[in-house]
Order: structure tokens, then C-alpha cells, then sequence
């Protein structure tokens, strides 16, 4: 069980939901997703989290081209926002804004309303699209991140992973992973297990993600156990 409660005054605030874990969802991870974006290391992860998990996760292969539609329209949605919102901001005092966000900026100005209006119509049709995957399936299992943590210069990262869901506005949540189940970049830095749910499926998701981080706390105990024995 968790308690959500509000941010102020967290300390003396009564919790105001009370969350239970779901029982035996049904999760679905796509094989494969974001290709050549995503590590090898970080795919191979998946896959094991995914065997160990069993029966409760079905692997099907990624909609590759229909998700490349989709980012493909998140990015057109946001070359064009950022544009109308910081181009009054830019032009003044372009020398006090970053390099990677005088960019956007640029490549919005070059967009039209027609194509920000076309994209707009991929996002319908996306919500749509995962409207559709979670009839069937109660979260979808994917990596939080493509790889672990670049250095500072470098950079945020690619923000592949998190694209189609701030497109479509789907809840999800990163559970960070420990043990043999860990997966872990070259330099020792993990990435962690991202979990989504439908579209205004919050609660579920808190559900599906409770009794998920308890699973792989079992699945990671039993397989240290064993390698103790």
C-alpha cells in the first residue's frame, strides 16, 4: 500500500488516497522499442526482467514505424510551442539562451500552423492508438531511459523514451532496479524500469506499479538467495 498525500505540510497532512496494489495485472512490453536509439545493454535488460516476471508480460514486436509517426508529431508540436512561447524572450537577448533552445526555436519559426495542425490530428490519432493497447493490458513495461546518465556536458540525453507519452498524455513512472535484475551502463549507472498506463489511468498505474516494485523486490531476493546457496 502507498499513501498519496499533499505536498504541503506533509508532515502533519492526513493521506488523501489510499493506494492497493492491483492483483496479477497484465502487462505488455514491445519488443525492440526505439531500435538503434536504445543501448543493446538496455534491451537485453528488458528481456530478462521480462522472463523472470513470466506469464503476467506478453513481448510483442514494437510498432516501430507507427511510433516514429508519433514522435515525429510530438517533435513538430514542440519545435512550434517553444517557438511562440520564447521567441519574445530570444530575440532581446539571444545571448543568454541556450544554444539547444535557440534551436527549437529556430526549427519552429520554420513550421507552419498547417503542419502544427497536422500534428496535432497524430496526436489524436496516437491517443487513440494507445487507447486501444491498454483495453487489453494494464501497464506497458519499456526502459526509463535509452542508456545510463550522460555526463554534464553532454547533456540531458536522448529523451526518446519519454516522448509518445508526454504526446499522448499517459501517465507513467520509473522504478529504480537493484540486484541480478539491475541493468547497468558502462560506467556503473543504472537506468531504471518505466511503467505506463492509459490516459487518465493514474490510479492504476500507482496500483500496477506497487505490486510490480514488490515482484521484482521478491524476484531479486530469491535470485540472491539462490546464488548464496
Amino acid at each position: 500500500m502507498i499513501f498519496v498525500c499533499s505536498p504541503l505540510f506533509l508532515w502533519n497532512t492526513p493521506p488523501l488516497v489510499e493506494i492497493e496494489p492491483i492483483s496479477a495485472p497484465r502487462l505488455l512490453m514491445w519488443q525492440g522499442l526505439y531500435d538503434e536509439q536504445v543501448e543493446t545493454y538496455v534491451h537485453e535488460g528488458l528481456q530478462t526482467i521480462a522472463a523472470h516476471l513470466g506469464a503476467v508480460v506478453d513481448l510483442s514486436p514494437a510498432p516501430q514505424e507507427l511510433i516514429a509517426r508519433f514522435q515525429a508529431a510530438h517533435k513538430t508540436i514542440y519545435d512550434f510551442e517553444i517557438s511562440q512561447n520564447l521567441h519574445p524572450i530570444i530575440d532581446p537577448q539571444p545571448d543568454k539562451i541556450s544554444a539547444h533552445a535557440k534551436d527549437a526555436v529556430r526549427r519552429g519559426r520554420r513550421l507552419s500552423t498547417k503542419d502544427y495542425r497536422e500534428a496535432l490530428l497524430v496526436r489524436e490519432e496516437a491517443r487513440s492508438f494507445m487507447a486501444t493497447v491498454f483495453t487489453d493490458y494494464d501497464g506497458l513495461l519499456s526502459a526509463s531511459a535509452t542508456g545510463q546518465a550522460p555526463t554534464f556536458e553532454n547533456g540531458t540525453g536522448n529523451p526518446a523514451c519519454n516522448t509518445l507519452w508526454s504526446l499522448c498524455g499517459t501517465p507513467c513512472l520509473s522504478l529504480p532496479l537493484s540486484g541480478p535484475l539491475r541493468i547497468t551502463g558502462p560506467a556503473g549507472l543504472g537506468v531504471g524500469l518505466q511503467l505506463t498506463a492509459g490516459l487518465g489511468d493514474d490510479e492504476k498505474l500507482l496500483q500496477t506499479g506497487i505490486w510490480l516494485e514488490d515482484r521484482l523486490a521478491d524476484l531479486t531476493v530469491h535470485e540472491q538467495t539462490a546464488k548464496d546457496i
